[in-house]
């Protein structure tokens, strides 16, 4: 996995490589700044060479000065713009500076707006922007010039390279200040920054690439509490290898309490992602108007009828119905399309008391806990909850706008507050357990706006919890094949994806990873 970092961790690893290992700062600046320019020599390709560098005053500045004079080694021509009064830039980035002219490097500085018709020619010129006014230290909107170098950046519409975060990002929260600027590619150093993965933040980052400065990696590794990106390898160590003798006993009973007449594609959906997930046996406990369309679509998975009311909800009275099927389970999810009435009331609470085994609670589950969260105190088995931005907000008695401006925040808030493992979805999901690290999950994209796709992670949460899988890792391991078969499944395009379309290409994205 790849730790993520705020800025003021960053700024501590620097302070630790200096006094603690003798690394002085500006031989991590030459590092950076020949990483950002072997970028920028790959964005330009064969024949472009007429490059763009705007510097500010600090170290990302800095980085910026020594891309520059190897961009020159390159044979590339840099422009070189300086936003803000030269006898401001002090320390590392002076120096290079001071080395970028004496190598023959000429710096245009920019103080007053009308300097700035200089930089907006350079732009219309050039095949190549680097961005390398404002790094990790930001705390509010760019300002006055540095404001007007940014907007005329994204007016010029030319490629962006940024140096570690683009101009304008906050690199703990994501949160994107106005003006920021957009880049195609940026280039991060010895850490990947919050912000670079959280939304909106990543939407303006682009393409992410990591840079070994030569900061010592004890340093990095001895930060056990940061938050991680999942990769590929660390899913493929998670899921169990299944052997020739495996059969459908040996690969998971999962109980699923789902839907009413209203909400039942909710029930169908997560009951065929449990299947596709690769659970041995999956039961689905509703209601024979729910049921009927699933013994016609999908066979393969049992039924279990439950008591319903004149509404087609779950009439009060239902668990009676299903306590053997409780105890043969190995996994239980409940929610999807249950509804919020009095029998899905008596019914939501008798199931997580009586349950003995990993529970994942979902969609109108989430509602029902919202209104009556004393159900699961001094519960002893692993709880998952799976809520979206709203449902979360909910359950925190928050605003949605405050849940999604923390989403780190928010996922660990809920975990504490209900000791369960939370699933924060959204963009770039949120995996939260009550006491450790976050994950935060990459996969997928904007095709999976659309109805269904949480009933299917349900169904799939299940299937890995019924598997043996530890509740952690099938949070992790779950949330990235729900991403990755999406991915798959929509074959590029970000947009007319179906959470069936998803759930048919589960087997796929598993065997993408035993490849």
């Amino acid at each position: 996995m790849i730790k993520l970092l705020t800025g003021a961790e960053m700024a501590e690893l620097d302070r630790a490589a200096s006094e603690e290992y003798g690394l002085a700062g500006v031989v991590l600046m030459s590092h950076a700044g020949v990483a950002v320019a072997h970028a920028a020599r790959d964005m330009l390709g064969d024949g472009a060479s007429h490059v763009c560098v705007v510097c500010g005053k600090g170290n990302n500045g800095g980085d910026g000065f020594v891309a520059a004079r190897w961009l020159q080694r390159f044979g590339i021509v840099p422009e070189v713009f300086l936003v803000g009064a030269r006898d401001e830039v002090q320390g590392d980035a002076k120096v290079n500076l001071e080395l970028l002219e004496r190598t023959g490097g000429s710096v245009e500085v920019l103080v007053d707006e009308a300097d700035f018709v200089l930089l907006a020619g350079s732009l219309r010129r050039c095949a190549l922007v680097v961005d390398a006014l404002l790094g990790t230290g930001l705390a509010g909107a760019p300002r006055q010039t540095v404001g007007t170098a940014i907007r005329l950046i994204n007016q010029a519409k030319r490629p962006v390279l940024a140096v570690d975060v683009p101009s304008g990002l906050n690199s703990d929260s994501g949160e994107l200040y106005d003006p920021h600027v957009r880049a195609d590619r940026t280039v991060t150093f010895a850490a990947w920054k919050r912000g670079l993965v959280l939304y909106p933040g990543a939407q303006a980052a682009g393409q992410v690439e990591l840079a070994d400065i030569g900061l010592p990696s004890a340093l990095i590794e001895a930060l056990d509490r940061a938050p991680e990106l999942v990769e590929a390898a660390d899913v493929a160590t998670l899921l169990p290898p299944r052997g020739p003798e495996w059969h459908k006993g040996t690969a998971g009973r999962v109980l699923l309490v789902a839907g009413s007449r209203s909400l039942s594609g909710a029930a169908l959906l997560a009951a065929r992602a449990a299947a596709r997930g690769g659970a041995g046996l999956v039961t689905l406990a509703s209601t024979e108007s729910v049921l009927a369309a699933l013994r016609v679509g999908t066979p393969e998975i049992m039924t279990l009828t439950l008591p319903e009311d004149e509404a087609g909800a779950m009439a009060v009275g239902a668990f009676e119905k299903m306590e053997a099927a409780l105890a043969a389970a190995q996994a239980v999810a409940i929610g999807p399309g249950l509804g919020t009435g009095e029998g899905a009331q008596h019914l939501f609470a008798q199931v997580v008391r009586g349950c003995q085994k990993p529970l994942v609670i979902d969609a109108d589950g989430l509602n029902l806990l919202a209104q009556t969260p004393e159900v699961v105190e001094g519960l002893t088995i692993p709880l998952l909850l799976t809520p979206h931005p709203g449902e979360a907000a909910r359950l925190l008695k928050a605003d949605v706008k405050r849940v999604e401006a923390d989403r780190l925040g928010a996922a660990a808030a809920l975990s504490r507050r209900f000791s369960a493992i939370t699933v924060l979805k959204g963009a770039h999901t949120v995996i939260a357990p009550p006491l450790g690290r976050a994950v935060i999950n990459p996969t997928g994209g904007p095709a999976m706006a659309s109805g269904g796709m949480g009933d299917a992670l349900t169904g799939l949460l299940a299937a890995l919890l019924a598997q043996g899988l530890a509740p952690a890792d099938a949070a992790v391991a779950g949330v990235w094949l729900h991403g990755r078969a999406a991915e798959l499944a929509a074959g590029g395009s970000d947009a007319g994806l179906l959470a069936g379309d998803l759930i048919a290409a589960l087997p796929a994205a598993r065997a993408e990873l035993r490849r």
